[in-house]
C-alpha cells in the first residue's frame, strides 16, 4: 500500500503534541489537529510559508482592481504580468500622514521599490494612490476587503515573489506598529 505525506504527519501529530505540551512551560499549546495552509495560500494571505498566526492581518490579492484603474504605475506592473497586494492597517484614522509615509521609507530600506498605501478617515479617502485610482475604485476595493471607513490600506506590487516577501514582511511590520500581535 502507498503511504502518503498525509498518513506520515497524521501518524507523527499526536506526537509532536505530546512534545509540545511538555515543554510549554505552562503556555497553551493549541490542539491537534494543527492547522495545515497549503504552500500558495500561505504565500498569499501571509507572505510567508511559515505565518505567525497570531497577526490578525490578511494579504488580499487585488489585482483585478488595477487592470484598468488609471492608476498607470499598477497598470504597468499588472500589464507586464505583476500583481497587486493589500494589506489592511485598522483604526488607523488618528495616525498622521507620517505613520504611511514612514512605512514606504521602511520599504524601500529593506530593497524594495517602495510600499503604496491609502488612508481613510471618516469614510475619506485619502493618499497618493487613492487620488490616482479614485474615489469609486477605492470603494470597490475597501467593500470587497470588507474594510471600514477609519482603515488604511498598504500595497505591494510587482513580481509574485517580490509582492509576496513585501506584502509578508509588511504584515507583520503593520501588525507591531499598531500592537495587534498576541504576545
Amino acid at each position: 500500500s502507498f503511504v502518503t505525506q498525509d498518513d506520515v504527519f497524521n501518524a507523527i501529530e499526536p506526537v509532536l503534541h505530546g512534545v509540545f505540551e511538555e515543554f510549554a512551560s505552562g503556555r497553551r499549546v493549541s490542539a491537534a489537529p494543527f492547522p495545515r495552509i497549503p504552500y500558495r495560500e500561505a504565500m498569499l494571505k501571509y507572505g510567508s510559508d511559515k505565518p505567525d498566526l497570531r497577526n490578525p492581518l490578511i494579504i488580499t490579492d487585488v489585482t483585478q482592481h488595477f487592470t484598468k484603474s488609471g492608476f498607470g504605475l499598477f497598470e504597468r506592473i499588472v500589464e507586464g504580468g505583476g500583481v497587486v497586494r493589500a494589506i489592511p492597517a485598522p483604526n488607523t484614522a488618528d495616525k498622521s500622514r507620517k505613520f504611511f509615509d514612514d512605512m514606504n521609507d521602511w520599504a524601500r530600506s529593506e530593497g524594495h521599490a517602495g510600499l503604496g498605501y491609502v488612508t481613510r478617515k471618516g469614510g475619506e479617502f485619502g493618499g497618493p494612490i487613492a487620488k490616482n485610482h479614485g474615489e469609486e475604485g477605492m470603494a470597490a476595493i475597501y467593500d470587497a476587503l470588507g474594510l471600514g471607513p477609519d482603515d488604511g490600506l498598504f500595497f505591494a506590487a510587482g513580481k509574485e515573489g517580490q509582492a509576496a516577501k513585501l506584502a509578508g514582511a509588511a504584515r507583520t511590520r503593520v501588525a507591531e506598529q499598531l500592537g495587534l500581535i498576541d504576545p
